[in-house]
């Protein structure tokens, strides 16, 4: 037996495993998302102000993560 199927079977036997993936995975998920919006809300766009390459790569980043969400 290979050590990956030990450990799926292991981990598929846990009783909490719904929980644990609501409470590690999904929570944060959540809150990284909701905390994202909250940041581009409450930020203005000056891409168009400053040429330099990490200020667009800035906003990209952003509308990318409202992309996603959408």
């Amino acid at each position: 037996m290979h050590y990956n199927e030990h450990v799926v079977g292991w981990l598929q036997g846990l009783n909490y495993l719904v929980l644990m993936e609501i409470f590690i995975i999904a929570l944060p998920l959540l809150f990284h998302a909701g905390y994202g919006l909250v940041i581009v809300h409450g930020s203005q766009s000056n891409w168009h102000l400053y040429p330099w390459l990490h200020n667009r790569l800035y906003w990209l980043q952003r509308l990318s993560g409202i992309a996603i969400l959408k």
